[in-house]
């Protein structure tokens, strides 16, 4: 019974799991502060007095891992409810709160916290923040308060970046791709919208575009601001699962958090192909469009109207005052531009300008002194796309015919020599950020040649080496389930060990004992026979020989004791009374004396046979831990082995 009560010990005990990286922690009694043996983080726990509780916290650990936060949320609440005095479960809130995600260090290789919820207020300030150091002990507050002080630099980091961001009129909230990697039906509706709402000179945020040049762990600063800045957000969906999604839902819930603060703020839910019912039930009390609707996109423009106002641009004529006056000042800013003074070069501009709006050549300028160039004809290797510049827009607007050529030959001159350069650097390049680069190159020169089929083309190789990263991402991660599964394996098997040489001492410990009783038993039958034969003895004749073998055979002892008996009453003894006892007497003696030597016979088999069932039961156990170690390990190797293919290719 023992040794099967530790085994459903072994099978049962709860374990706390690795707030970083997932793997299993080993917790000292009353600890409150413990170093993961995976990834090396120094991290608080909470305190192993309740398996139930180790049990939530491991929930709310793997949705947090998954990046549900609101679900995972929802745990931790049910946690400080029943443990009201828990740091640890005030502590998750914070991690939910802020979207906390621990992800690796490229430099380190440690484990770093990345946010995915920014909020304008201080985790410093936060209440559940306060509450889990309140109730955390000294150990576990120093952690606490470094964690919180690392997050809040992320937090005004990402803050700052957001302070130079232009605001955005409408946001797109979209599932880019579905389990397989392929992109949404969600995604293409999504590229039409963000199309027809540009035509109409919204500024719009589409992910695929707008974050097209952005790394994976940069997207919270402009999303952030893009929640903030726009008016209206638009949630496509053509299923409950893409609704529903993580990020998906990780966007729209922080714009309705935003919308009961910001009543300026609105939600679009826009859909097809879907049931009422399969809409989210925070989406009920809105007014959703229907995407296979003929007139979609007309209502979705009347809607948004209602909402954005547009900036309306009146431009102003100035009666030119002659070219005469200008002259001069037009010579003097070319000549700055010669000698590489380009903010003098730029405000003689501005003079030349002021006195005649509408000279190209003021305006060339311009463009030339804000690109660092010091003659026209350098616009041809000029490094910055300039042809989006407002100023040159104007110059070949204002531009006589002679000029408008010249600026022509060179914009054609530019086109080319970017075109050559994207193409060198599109062969050689194997990054995403090399390609990012070449896509930006391509789309400066706005389908000249075929750099719109290269630039397709760019954005596959991108999808391309993103599955790749993926793929090895999830082979890396798949490595270190493995390794997690075989510690558990070994420490299983470390605990079987430990089991089958206690289950053998007691077999040992018991045949002994069972042994010894037998022997007892053995002795004790010859015992009454031995007193009676002393008797006869006494009073008759004694056959020396047979008292000898009766010392050793115990059943010949009692035959030649019954023989004595007989000729002892034949001779002696008329009393049949006496004669009952000396015959009765060691017969009892014997039958009772025999039924004990036959129960400890029998429950010494019984003994014997159930330890060693219990033995052959562990080593079995043991022999399948192996072998189940020894799979792990072969798909480990394969793992490793199509990891090192992925990186070579």
């Amino acid at each position: 019974m023992c040794i099967m009560h530790c085994e459903l010990c072994i099978d049962y005990m709860a374990v706390f799991k690795c707030k970083m990286c997932g793997g299993d922690l080993e917790i000292k009694e009353k600890a409150t502060v413990c170093e993961c043996i995976y990834c090396g983080t120094k991290q608080t726990v909470p305190s192993s007095d309740d398996e139930k509780k180790l049990q939530l916290f491991n929930r709310a650990n793997r949705l947090r891992f998954n990046n549900e936060f609101d679900k995972a949320a929802g745990v931790y609440e049910s946690i400080v409810a029943e443990f009201p005095e828990e740091p640890e479960s005030y502590w998750g809130l914070v991690l939910c709160k802020y979207g906390i995600e621990y992800v690796d260090d490229e430099k380190t290789g440690r484990k770093i916290p990345t946010c995915h919820r920014t909020l304008p207020a201080s985790v410093m300030n936060d209440k559940n923040f306060e509450l889990a150091y309140e109730y955390a002990n000294n150990d576990a507050k120093i952690i606490y308060r470094e964690e919180a002080k690392t997050i809040d630099r992320i937090q005004k980091n990402i803050l700052s970046i957001v302070e130079n961001e232009d605001p955005y009129d409408v946001f797109i909230c979209y599932k880019e791709t579905d389990e397989n990697g392929n992109r949404t039906e969600d995604s293409l509706l999504a590229q039409d919208i963000y199309t027809e709402l540009v035509k109409e000179d919204y500024k719009v945020f589409f992910s695929r575009v707008t974050l097209r040049d952005k790394a994976g762990t940069e997207y919270e600063p402009y999303i952030y601001a893009a929640l903030k800045s726009a008016k209206v957000m638009l949630v496509i969906g053509t299923k409950f699962e893409y609704f529903d999604a993580v990020w998906v839902k990780n966007e729209w819930g922080r714009f309705l958090s935003m919308m009961e603060e910001d009543k300026e703020k609105h939600l679009i839910p826009c859909f097809k192909n879907i049931d009422a019912y399969d809409i989210p039930e925070e989406f009920n009390n809105l007014q959703g469009l229907d995407m296979g609707e003929v007139t979609f996109f007309k209502n979705l423009a009347n809607s948004i109207e209602k909402f954005v106002e547009k900036e309306t641009v009146t431009e102003t004529v100035i009666i030119n005052s002659g070219p005469t006056a200008i002259e001069p000042l037009l010579k003097r800013a070319f000549m700055f531009l010669e000698d590489g003074e380009f903010k003098d070069a730029d405000e003689y501009a501005e003079k030349v300008l002021d006195t005649n709006p509408e000279c190209a050549e003021g305006y060339l300028v311009k463009v030339l002194a804000e690109n660092s160039l010091r003659k026209r004809r350098d616009l041809s290797d000029c490094e910055n796309q300039y042809t989006c510049n407002k100023d040159y827009q104007k110059a070949v607007r204002f531009a006589d015919e002679t000029l408008k050529a010249e600026l022509d030959e060179y914009l054609s001159t530019w086109k080319e020599y970017k075109y050559n350069i994207a193409c060198e650097n599109m062969v050689t390049a194997t990054t995403i950020d090399e390609f990012n680069s070449v896509i930006s190159t391509f789309e400066m020169l706005e389908g000249y040649k075929d750099s719109q089929e290269r630039l397709e083309t760019c954005l596959s190789n991108i999808n391309d080496i993103n599955s790749e990263n993926c793929r090895i991402a999830g082979l890396k991660n798949s490595v270190c389930r493995k390794n997690i599964r075989i510690n558990e394996l070994e420490k299983n098997k470390e605990a079987l060990n430990k089991a089958l040489e206690e289950c053998k001492e007691q077999y040992h410990r018991r045949k002994a004992l069972s042994l010894k009783r037998l022997t007892i038993s053995q002795i004790a039958m010859f015992v009454p026979a031995f007193i009676s034969t002393i008797a006869i003895s006494l009073n008759g004749e004694v056959n020396q020989s047979l008292s000898e073998i009766f010392m050793f055979l115990t059943i010949g002892a009692y035959i030649w004791y019954l023989v004595e008996i007989y000729l002892f009453m034949k001779k002696g003894v008329k009393d049949k009374k006496y004669r009952i006892i000396f015959l009765i007497y060691p017969l009892f003696g014997f039958l009772f004396c025999l039924k004990e030597w036959l129960f400890m016979k029998r429950n010494y088999n019984f003994t014997i046979k159930e330890k060693l069932a219990e033995i052959k039961t562990l080593n079995r156990k043991i022999s399948e831990c192996d072998i189940e170690i020894l799979k792990e390990q072969k798909e480990i190797q394969e793992l490793n082995k199509s990891l090192e293919e992925v990186q070579n290719t």
